[in-house]
């Protein structure tokens, strides 16, 4: 009977966790790659067909790994994490991380002479 208790406590609090995310103000995460990108805005294409909006600004900081990054840096085709905040019924970006490739390859290596 307890193991019972416990699980629907569980469920009842993993239920209202999402009605409380959902509010504005609480951060939310977009996971994904940059579908379209201007000075002003991102749109975010996540893995399950979403296409997320964001509002880009002043206060917008962008990272590629550990390294600072610029707004010009971000680019279509780009996988993304972003995370923002719901003001005034828009997401706004709070903080953009760039997907970081693999240094290239030296062709060399790969030259099978």
């Amino acid at each position: 009977m307890r193991k019972v208790v416990v699980a629907l406590s569980f469920v009842a609090l993993a239920s209202l966790a999402g009605t409380v995310w959902a509010h504005p103000g609480h951060q939310h995460k977009a996971l994904g790659t940059v579908g379209a990108v201007d000075a002003a805005h991102a749109e975010i294409k996540t893995k399950d067909g979403k296409t997320v909006s964001v509002r880009l600004n002043a206060d917008t900081k962008y990272l590629k790994g550990k390294a600072v990054a610029a707004a010009t840096d971000v680019k279509v085709g780009q996988r993304v994490a972003v995370t923002y905040v719901e003001k005034d019924e828009k997401n706004v970006a709070t903080e953009v991380l760039l997907g970081v490739t693999d240094a290239p390859q030296d062709s060399k290596a790969h030259d099978h002479r």
